[in-house]
């Protein structure tokens, strides 16, 4: 099974004992990755099977120094895995506003069919609010908004401002194994969310609800290193990194309002990790 940051080399060599093992590699596999069979274009991931000649190595000595020093290759497949937050997080936060709005629209059926039937200031105020208490990384809608919405024209919840150093993980963890498990809540402010990239090219975790306790949980294909980057706004209600599986670093500080649990005595680190 294919291990984090492997490449085909690398299975030769933690196979084999050498890279010439990349040979009987793509003869044993005619049908891992496509119908033409394994390649050395190939891109593998974790958790890859592939088969290999059992008892077959090129150098012996090699498997026995790797097994003494307990050294597994990972040369990696020299790609970057880059999260790009700023698009993410903005098209996030467009489609979350939009819901917003048809729930609004929804609670308020009076709303919706204004103008062809009157709406009352208290209708319009209680609409009004509606949007502003549950919509995220906007400015203050108004009334003068209101006919601009009415008529399809939702550019002012649409128009997302992201916060500052957004592209920036706030938080950095070195994790080693095959589970890392962050425990949060949200601070009580609209614009609060976090975007977690476990390492291993997977679907980045999003989340902005707020008054939620969420234990984010993810499960890797191997057993190997990984780096977890988390980004988002660095405001929390709790924050529990006791069960990251890793050593954690803060990139700025951390405000968190009610409890913070954590894994290491380090004090310089959870320094930047403040409760209030």
């Amino acid at each position: 099974m294919v291990r984090s940051g492997e490449n085909i080399f690398d299975v030769a060599m933690n196979v084999y004992g050498g890279i010439e093992g990349v040979f009987d590699l793509l003869v044993c596999n005619q049908d891992a990755a496509s119908q033409s069979g394994l390649s050395l274009c190939d891109t593998l991931t974790p958790g890859m099977e592939l088969e290999y000649t059992d008892g077959f190595t090129v150098n012996q000595d090699v498997l026995n120094w790797f097994k003494d020093n307990g050294i597994i290759v990972r040369n990696g497949e020299h790609t970057y895995g880059h999260i790009d937050v700023i698009s993410y997080m903005t098209a996030y936060a467009k489609a979350y506003n939009q819901k917003v709005l048809q729930a609004a629209m929804k609670a308020l059926p009076s709303v919706a069919r204004y103008p062809e039937t009157g709406i009352t200031e208290d209708e319009e105020a209680m609409f009004i609010d509606c949007i502003n208490d549950n919509s995220m990384l906007i400015g203050e809608i108004t009334s003068e908004d209101f006919d601009d919405i009415i008529s399809g024209d939702t550019s002012c919840i649409t128009d997302v401002v992201l916060p500052d150093r957004i592209s920036i993980p706030f938080l950095v963890i070195k994790h080693t194994g095959n589970l890392s498990v962050i425990k949060y809540e949200l601070g009580n402010d609209n614009g609060s969310f976090i975007i977690i990239d476990w390492g291993d090219a997977t679907q980045s975790d999003m989340d902005a609800v707020l008054h939620r306790t969420v234990e984010a949980e993810h499960c890797y294909d191997d057993d190997g290193s990984h780096v977890i980057k988390v980004y988002g706004t660095t405001n929390f209600q709790t924050l529990d990194l006791s069960n990251v599986n890793g050593t954690y670093y803060p990139t700025r500080e951390i405000t968190v309002h009610d409890t913070f649990t954590g894994n290491t005595s380090n004090e310089t680190i959870n320094e930047l990790i403040r409760t209030q």
